[in-house]
């Protein structure tokens, strides 16, 4: 069952990480900034991601698929605070180079991609790492172009892309195969 659900997985997982965070009013009219801001911090948290993945490679598959506890309680945090704090006012960023501001802010704004990347990185193949980590990059980039109407609203779904994501990894990965009979 929980194979059936990878490819909604991996498309939640490359969605939330490639929403983009509010940006500064007097960044929105450098498309081609938001772009490439958006793209190098999408490829600076895939690295991120892939280096912390890489480093917990001794540590025991059991332990590492606990992981995955992390994006769901951070999506269950967000659920139960949703309606109870307004969201922190964009940044500002120096206008002189427009691309690297935006690289940083999504960079220090990406610790639900981080939370879903990490775990995902540590537990799955090369080719999957590969996939998810282009899919990131390229949805990042295409929403920064794009902009779509929705994209403000779409953060609303984070919460629950988290939780569902934090759960699967942890089935996926194996967290609770020491409570089943042998």
């Amino acid at each position: 069952m929980v194979e059936a659900l990878r490819p909604i997985v991996f498309a939640l997982v490359v969605l939330t990480a490639a929403l983009p965070a509010a940006l500064p009013r007097a960044l929105t009219a450098h498309r081609g900034a938001i772009a490439a801001g958006r793209t190098l911090g999408a490829v600076g948290l895939v690295l991120v991601s892939l280096a912390v993945a890489v480093a917990a490679a001794p540590v025991p598959m059991g332990l590492i698929a606990f992981a995955g506890f992390l994006p769901l309680l951070r999506g269950l945090r967000k659920l139960l605070s949703a309606g109870f704090r307004p969201e922190p006012p964009a940044p500002e960023v120096s206008s002189a180079r427009p691309a690297l501001a935006i690289a940083r802010q999504t960079i220090a704004g990406g610790m639900d991609a981080l939370a879903l990347l990490i775990p995902l990185f540590a537990t799955h193949t090369a080719a999957e790492i590969l996939t998810v980590a282009a899919g990131v990059v390229l949805a990042s980039t295409a929403l920064a172009v794009w902009r779509p109407p929705f994209a403000a609203r779409a953060t609303r779904l984070v919460p629950g892309a988290l939780v569902m994501a934090g759960g699967y990894l942890l089935l996926e990965a194996g967290a609770f195969n020491w409570m089943l009979p042998r």
